[in-house]
């Protein structure tokens, strides 16, 4: 018996961590994605540079304005892509290195780089849910905890805290 309420009161006083684990399928889904998309803004440059070169001279002037355009707004197109994809990526790796630890005092968030914060279960003053985060409030001093939806163990960090 006294064994079995050691036990208890070990589970009891242990802090429980919350990660975001990596969904491998998704992730290579999106890379495939990108890469067609790469891929396809290159070919149609090669494509309209191989036509420029290899001018016909059945080709109007007004075609020629028209490819002018089109390689214009597919190089645009893809450095915005560039710059959408590397602002994803950050977010991605933000949620991955990022560690949730709730125990009997509140909840913890952990950063690599970033100072701890820390909100006790008595200073939670909101929770609200987002598209795709629950935000943790306090009151004072006021801080934020940002719990990404796609944690493990979601339901239950939600539920405790």
């Amino acid at each position: 018996m006294t064994a079995d309420y050691d036990s208890r009161m070990t589970d009891q006083n242990e802090d429980r961590e919350f990660r975001v684990m990596p969904n491998v399928a998704q992730e290579r889904m999106r890379d495939r994605r990108s890469r067609l998309f790469m891929w396809g803004g290159a070919s149609l440059l090669v494509g309209i540079t191989l036509f420029a070169v290899f001018e016909s001279p059945f080709v109007s002037s007004r075609t020629n304005l028209t490819l002018a355009w089109i390689a214009g707004v597919t190089v645009t197109s893809s450095i915005a892509g560039a710059y959408v994809l590397a602002y994803q990526h950050g977010l991605r790796k933000l949620r991955r290195s990022l560690v949730l630890i709730l125990n009997e005092n509140g909840l913890v968030r952990r950063r690599p780089g970033w100072p701890d914060v820390r909100i006790g279960l008595t200073e939670i003053h909101r929770l609200r849910e987002s598209r795709s985060w629950l935000v943790v409030e306090s009151v004072e001093p006021h801080r934020r905890i940002y719990v990404p939806t796609d944690v493990r163990q979601y339901a239950t960090l939600k539920e405790e805290s």
